[in-house]
């Protein structure tokens, strides 16, 4: 997934407003990480981004770093072929059927996003 860009004073809003916030952002190539105790983002000297900011910078843009697990896994459907030793029990081809299900669903689910 791609990095998107917000404004700074958007991401107040959001952060006021108690919406999703991004766990990490990037401002003027320093990587902020934020802190839901006090709602601020903090670099890695600890420095909080807005302590001490000006109205000159409400209209800067911050990159909004992806989160781990971010991106959907590809799943394929699951397949139980019989081996050598033993054949599929029928609680095994229940399992199969039912994880097939949910990942037809995530396919689906993905589609509807990506039309978004």
């Amino acid at each position: 997934m791609e990095n998107k860009e917000i404004t700074i004073i958007k991401l107040l809003n959001e952060i006021s407003n108690d919406k999703i916030v991004p766990k990490q952002i990037k401002y003027q190539n320093k990587i902020y990480t934020f802190n839901t105790i006090d709602k601020t983002y903090y670099d890695e000297n600890n420095y909080d981004l807005f302590w001490d900011y000006n109205y000159l910078i409400l209209n800067d843009t911050v990159e909004i770093l992806p989160e781990e697990n971010d991106e959907w896994e590809d799943i394929e459907e699951y397949d139980l072929k019989p081996d050598d030793w033993s054949l599929p029990s029928q609680a095994d081809i229940e399992i199969q059927k039912r994880l097939n299900i949910v990942i037809k669903n995530q396919k689906r689910i993905i589609e509807k996003l990506e039309e978004k």
